[in-house]
């Protein structure tokens, strides 16, 4: 099944993005500004920033580990910059209704970003956002002239700046508090020292200086403008000056709660044994996409050209590892070329965040520094998303039509033959349902009732990591992704085979995820599971090639 690498149709020179655009990626898109006359129109929206996003505590959240650092620092400061009302009515000929209903738009947006995403740049905040107000309200309209981003704010007379876009000193404090300290109780969202590089009008360079910001625009030196050439070497001095006012500031110590789950860093220097896919050749990506009829490869600005050659010999390898496994033809790694990759451009790798899939795009994204052992957990959901598409169910997901679960519940739910033997997979769906009853009933017998024994551990332990936060764990397409995890696992360990890169994590301990209970089915429960996963791919895949 494996085709030979033809070593005359790669090109020299850098690696670069090839394929489709991708939505969203960070280095595209600028953070806009928008200049009118307002005329000094007043809002009398009854609509508030508290009704519907009550604030966070953004900083405990830091403190406790619920909230990687940066991304609980960025949400702070973006909630501190919206208005506590939206724009009132009449301006740019919008009345308030329309205000009022972008100014929830845009709350909500920003309100499960911060709940349920990971973000430490607010280049990839402005992006998403934009774009999720050009889907919700630019029908027929350019981008610029969707003004309804602008609904929450702040403004002048003349001028309604984006929501998004800081102020100098809000930069100043977005750049510096967490090399300060924050959050430390001791630092305060609104210490404004720290480094910043300025334009020498005398000599025409830019230089880092060490600073107090005492405006929205203007800085003062703490050190008669001596110059620095790194953030670093200007922090240093910085910090002699923040360090006696810290020194003054008593704050009574708190209890903290434990650190989140966290993704198991693979870091041994061999992380494959298996098959010479390559036969030694290296591959771009241009041959990436092609062989696998990928819809576009993506690579984020800091990902340099021997990071990028590394990522894509690996992603080659284990891919070649994932669909031989399955016994599919390598276009199948795409899903039939309608999946993307994409490289460190997209997110960070803090917490959980090692990866992500993009329903909307079709893409999966790896970070650079936490990518690794992720790239099969984020094909299932890829392969999850093309089965709901492929049967026409209204499900995100094909897992979540059959598989329900909410806050502390779970059950097996459309196992009624009425309810899935007219699907294009239908004749394979029993399979499924059977995995997920084992899931739910802990019984090998087709929803066999009697021996209903509450559920696997797998299960409840997913449900118990929920507890005290949004739903995760136990969603459906995660409890999928992380039994698809285990099945590669195991098939490769079957072939005498191991693939750092393709998949890691699924026979760790809970202590080295920072977790008390296991995220993953283990003993005996997995070895079921994982043959219940078996039996229903080996009757999928045998549907689709017969």
């Amino acid at each position: 099944m494996t085709e030979e690498i033809n070593s005359n149709e790669k090109k020299d020179g850098p690696i670069t993005d090839v394929g489709k655009k991708f939505a969203g990626a960070r280095k595209d898109n600028p953070s806009p500004d928008f200049s009118g006359n307002m005329n000094g129109i007043k809002s009398d929206s009854l609509v508030t920033k508290k009704e519907y996003w009550q604030k966070p505590d953004f900083r405990a959240d830091a403190q406790s580990g619920h909230k990687p650092v940066k991304h609980a620092l960025l949400f702070s400061l973006v909630y501190a910059n919206l208005t506590n009302k939206p724009l009132g009515g009449g301006w740019f000929s919008i009345d308030q209704k329309q205000w009022d209903d972008a100014y929830i738009a845009t709350l909500h947006f920003l309100k499960n970003k911060y709940e349920s995403s990971h973000y430490e740049r607010l280049e990839q905040l402005t992006d998403d956002f934009n774009a999720y107000m050009s889907v919700k309200f630019g029908a027929g309209r350019s981008e610029k002239d969707i003004l309804e981003r602008y609904s929450a704010g702040r403004h002048t007379n003349r001028r309604v700046k984006h929501p998004l876009s800081f102020s100098s000193d809000t930069r100043l404090r977005l750049k510096n508090l967490i090399p300060l300290g924050w959050p430390d109780d001791r630092v305060l969202d609104t210490d404004n020292y720290g480094a910043k590089k300025l334009l020498n009008t005398e000599t025409g360079q830019h230089k880092w200086y060490a600073v107090k910001s005492i405006s929205a625009k203007r800085f003062q030196t703490l050190d008669d403008w001596t110059e620095y050439d790194t953030f670093n070497a200007a922090l240093e001095k910085v910090k002699t000056f923040f360090q006696p006012i810290l020194d003054e500031r008593v704050i009574e110590p708190k209890k903290g709660r434990a650190k989140p789950p966290k993704r198991p860093r693979y870091d041994r220097v061999e992380v494959r044994e298996g098959k010479d896919h390559r036969k030694g050749e290296n591959i771009d990506s241009q041959l990436l996409m092609d062989y696998f009829k990928f819809s576009g490869v993506e690579f984020g600005n800091w990902v340099n050209q021997k990071e990028r050659a590394w990522f894509l010999n690996c992603t080659y390898d284990s891919l070649m590892d994932l669909v031989e496994l399955l016994g599919l033809p390598v276009t199948f790694a795409s899903l039939g070329g309608k999946l993307g990759i994409a490289f460190g451009s997209r997110g960070t790798g803090v917490d959980s965040a090692a990866a992500h899939f993009e329903p909307g795009n079709m893409l999966i994204h790896l970070t650079k520094t936490q990518g690794v052992g992720a790239l099969a957990h984020e094909f299932a959901h890829g392969f999850d998303c093309v089965l709901a598409k492929r049967n026409g169910l209204n499900n995100n997901f094909f897992s979540e039509y059959f598989l329900y679960t909410s806050k502390g519940r779970y059950s097996v739910q459309n196992h009624q033959e009425s309810a899935y033997k007219h699907l294009k997979d239908g004749q394979t769906a029993d399979k499924f349902i059977k995995l997920v009853n084992y899931l739910t009933f802990k019984s090998t017998k087709y929803l066999d009732y009697e021996e209903r024994q509450g559920g696997t551990g797998f299960m409840n332990n997913a449900m118990h990591l929920d507890q005290s936060r949004s739903m995760y764990w136990s969603q459906p397409t995660e409890i999928f992704a992380r039994l698809f995890e285990c099945w590669v696992t195991d098939k490769l360990a079957e072939n005498d085979q191991q693939n750092g890169f393709l998949v890691h994590g699924t026979e760790e301990s809970a202590n080295s995820w920072n977790m008390k209970l296991s995220a993953y089915p283990t003993g005996r429960e997995r070895a079921i599971l994982v043959d219940l996963m078996d039996d229903w791919l080996k009757a999928l895949v045998r549907s689709w090639t017969k």
